[in-house]
């Protein structure tokens, strides 16, 4: 991890599977729930002192047809997606000084359309919107958004590689 490399304290959340194996501290941490996420931050400023840097980088995506696709996945996706982001830049920036926030959006929130994932692509829109309200909010802080396309996860890695080319 180049950021332990330079000194930095990085911590990662999970949800349901614990990071192994990692040069940096790990919490368990569900972003639908927003006292986890107040008392996450408490705790992770009480033991380090200051927050310097947040990366919003957690993502839901349940891909299907939207005549399978229910409200409750629809829903939960922009919970994580972009409520989560949200929840957690609203208690972060009130533990920040000056800092830097680091949203990660997609290209599907700009030009990269699937049908399948249409909640995924509005969620990361949203990502989008928000970050520049945020910006323009918090002067005492760089807030920017990132946008990958496909990035290594386990669950791309399984994926048709001819599909993910012709993305």
């Amino acid at each position: 991890n180049i950021m332990h490399e330079y000194g930095a304290t990085v911590i990662g959340l999970y949800n349901n599977t614990k990071i192994e194996d990692v040069l940096f501290e790990t919490y368990k941490c569900d972003l639908c729930n927003e006292e986890d996420i107040k008392n996450l931050i408490k705790y992770v400023k009480n033991k380090h002192e200051k927050i310097d840097v947040l990366v919003n980088c957690a993502a839901l995506s349940i891909d299907d047809d939207i005549y399978e696709k229910t409200k409750e996945d629809f829903m939960k996706v922009l919970e994580v997606n972009l409520v989560g982001t949200f929840l957690m830049c609203k208690y972060v920036s009130l533990e920040m000084d000056r800092g830097v926030i680091i949203n990660v959006s997609s290209t599907n929130a700009q030009d990269t359309y699937t049908p399948i994932s249409m909640d995924y692509d509005a969620s990361k829109a949203g990502v989008e919107n928000l970050t520049k309200n945020l910006a323009l909010r918090f002067s005492n802080l760089k807030i920017c958004a990132l946008a990958p396309n496909w990035v290594a996860t386990e669950s791309v890695l399984s994926m048709d590689k001819d599909y993910l080319e012709s993305e």
